[in-house]
């Protein structure tokens, strides 16, 4: 059972509630109506009644801008679901648009289908640009020489992504279902989906990989250490052990097992040396930005998780300006509470 899907497209009648609203910068930037686009979106997908060419071409354009500017780059599932039910319009002038899509950022140019550029169909598509004097012809030109696309390829092309986007809300993957639920906002209805898929999980390293990062990414971390906890009693290779442990450690130390995350990181710093090469690598790097995650909390363990993440610092061929600045952050706390 899903939420009402005709309800969600008209959530926000206003335009400018669904206009890309970018707020802050670095780690704290967001666009503040992305939730609002994705519950739409999400109401368009699966609602009985399809939205006008107009309407789908300012969702994307919004979407797109997005995209452009997120400093956190991505490519979302709502960019590529707004996209499918444009490209049912079959509107040449729409090429400019998904051209821009997939050069939005790096996620996009890799996982945008180049397909939804000659969506409309390329024999159209060429009439169009043969008639057009747009500043982006040639650049459009370009990539069509470059790719010899088909009319019996592009077709083929609609015909998959047709069973993907028309396929009932029930007989989606319940992952999916979850994260379209996040990514709209709709909460409630999310977690009864990830109670489902908590329930009926099999002990699969990829099953619980999967839950344990959405549970973290939701804030429930004393949740994601369970999930942690049960991947570490799996047969794991040498660096999947580490790397979990890792996890484990964040988990536990952002819940507020100031305890349990200290003995995780024993045995994580303990097992990272049997890593070949770890100073050189992420997992070096991820080991300290641990220990000085721990350090930063009111604990009594703070002082010793600092001096672990130094003798791990010292080690690094290479560490982030970021983790430099969360060290001196935990150092300052450390200090701060050594003169209380």
């Amino acid at each position: 059972m899903g939420p009402d899907f005709h309800q969600l497209v008209h959530d926000f009648s206003d335009r400018s509630e669904l206009a890309f609203s970018p707020q802050g910068s670095g780690e704290s930037w967001e666009d503040t109506h992305r939730v609002h686009r994705a519950r739409v979106i999400l109401g368009i997908q699966f609602g009985q009644q399809r939205a006008s060419h107009e309407f789908l071409r300012f969702l994307m354009e919004q979407e797109v801008l997005r995209a452009e500017l997120d400093p956190f780059q991505g490519l979302s599932e709502e960019l590529t679901t707004v996209a499918w039910f444009l490209s049912e319009h079959r509107v040449p002038a729409d090429c400019d648009l998904f051209l821009r899509a997939k050069g939005a950022n790096f996620d996009c140019h890799c996982g945008v289908d180049a397909e939804f550029v000659v969506s409309c169909g390329v024999s159209r598509l060429s009439e169009y640009l043969e008639q057009s004097g747009g500043e982006s012809r040639e650049k459009l030109l370009e990539f069509l020489e470059e790719r010899k696309f088909s009319e019996e390829l592009v077709e083929s092309w609609r015909a998959r992504l047709a069973a993907r986007f028309e396929t009932p809300w029930e007989e989606h993957d319940i992952d999916y279902r979850y994260r379209r639920l996040v990514n709209a906002g709709l909460h409630e209805l999310a977690d009864e989906v990830l109670d489902e898929w908590r329930a009926q999980a099999p002990d699969t390293w990829e099953e619980l990989v999967a839950l344990r990062y959405e549970h973290m990414k939701r804030g429930f971390y004393a949740e994601a250490a369970g999930f942690s906890r049960r991947i570490l009693e799996l047969h794991l290779s040498s660096d999947k052990e580490v790397a979990e442990r890792g996890e484990l450690t964040e988990a536990l130390t952002l819940a507020g097992d100031f305890s349990g995350a200290m003995d995780s990181i024993l045995d994580y710093h303990r097992d990272l040396k049997k890593i070949a090469g770890w100073w050189k690598v992420g997992y070096g790097r991820e080991a300290a930005r641990r220990a000085f995650l721990l350090a930063r909390e009111d604990s009594p363990f703070a002082v010793q998780a600092l001096q672990m993440g130094d003798a791990v610092m010292s080690k690094l061929t290479m560490c982030p300006p970021a983790i430099v600045e969360l060290r001196e952050e935990a150092n300052f706390y450390c200090q701060c509470r050594k003169e209380a």
